[in-house]
């Protein structure tokens, strides 16, 4: 599985990840540790990015690591006063994402599937 991609819009102060594909206990500890040398960037200091999106198109399952994963980005962001977007185009993807209630925590944009 590739590594996660990302961009850096400081005028937006914006910060994309993009997710390879599904978030699962096989990959999670490579995602996390991309994602967070992002988040431990100094390019991403307190208060330069105001919203951490994270990309979930081209996953069609998040497991239980997965969601911890993102509860983990969701915790960094707030620590850097940054909110989170979840970008979802999976049905059952979103349908995790309801269940386990993660509009409480972060904002979540559903889309179609590119």
């Amino acid at each position: 599985m590739d590594t996660i991609a990302h961009t850096l819009d400081i005028g937006e102060r914006l910060l994309s990840i993009s997710v390879p594909g599904d978030i699962l206990s096989t990959n999670v500890e490579n995602l996390r540790i991309a994602a967070f040398a992002l988040l431990d960037d100094p390019g991403v200091a307190q208060g330069a990015i105001r919203v951490v999106e994270v990309d979930l198109r081209r996953a069609s399952m998040v497991d239980s690591m997965g969601l911890n994963l993102l509860v983990s980005i969701i915790r960094a962001a707030k620590k850097i006063g940054a909110s989170v977007r979840l970008v979802v185009s999976n049905n059952n993807v979103m349908r995790t994402l309801q269940f386990t209630r993660f509009h409480a925590h972060a904002e979540i944009r559903r889309v179609q599937a590119d």
